[in-house]
């Protein structure tokens, strides 16, 4: 069996662990600043999500 297949060979369960890295909420972003935060706001992250207003897309988007 080739080298890449070998994780399909794992078993993956509903009580499978696997040991994420999430960050503290001290952490900076990839810009060195601390702007991600402004997205902690439910309503302000579904406003940077929303297509545009001609977007025909737009009618579909909820918030």
């Amino acid at each position: 069996m080739e080298q890449a297949g070998l994780e399909l060979e794992q078993e993956n369960t509903p009580n499978s662990k696997i040991d994420l890295s999430i960050i503290s909420p001290q952490e900076y972003d990839s810009l060195g600043t601390l702007k991600w935060r402004e997205y902690l706001n439910a309503q302000r992250l579904a406003e940077a999500w929303l297509p545009p207003d001609n977007s025909p897309w737009k009618e579909y988007a909820r918030y």
